[in-house]
């Protein structure tokens, strides 16, 4: 988010920085469609990237060169979103310890960051010491263990096509 722009009285306006210099400035309608904005356009960013495999994940570029080998050991671990099972995982939460899809992650983020904290698995810089911690002592599956052992009558775990509204629940 451009902090600049916000100051013009552009609320939720980002800036698209390209390689030929050039800039592209776009403004979302809230503060969720700026997150699915700024997701959806690293995405693209990081697919382009690639070489030879498809999607997110393993082989996509990380900004952090230095964690680069633990940061594909932590997407090893946990290649699937810890909430819906959806393959594009783009971001962890730190505080929990799972992956998650862009989606996902937009809940998490209206969860407020004294419950889940997330941070950007390839535009972040990481601590090593916290990217072993997520390796060797948490993941996906330890935290649903936890979190899912008691879940209320009637509901149901979200999918990667389940609607914005199920997913958030």
């Amino acid at each position: 988010p451009d902090d600049d722009a916000q100051g013009d009285g552009y609320p939720y306006c980002f800036i698209v920085l390209q390689a030929n210099g050039t800039n592209l400035k776009f403004q979302a309608e809230n503060e969720d469609e700026l997150f699915k904005w700024i997701s959806a356009i690293r995405r693209c960013q990081s697919k382009w990237r690639l070489s030879s495999r498809a999607g997110l994940g393993p082989g996509a570029e990380v900004a952090d060169k230095a964690n680069a080998s633990l940061l594909e050991r932590m997407l090893e671990a946990n290649p699937l979103c810890a909430e819906c099972g959806a393959s594009e995982v783009e971001w962890v939460s730190t505080s929990l310890g799972v992956t998650l899809c862009p989606d996902c992650a937009i809940g998490h983020r209206k969860l407020g960051s004294n419950i889940s904290r997330l941070r950007s698995i390839y535009m972040d810089l990481w601590c090593a010491e916290l990217v072993a911690c997520l390796v060797d002592s948490m993941g996906n599956q330890q935290a649903n263990a936890i979190w899912e052992t008691s879940v209320p009558q009637g509901w149901t775990k979200p999918t990667p096509d389940s609607s914005p509204q199920l997913q958030e629940q």
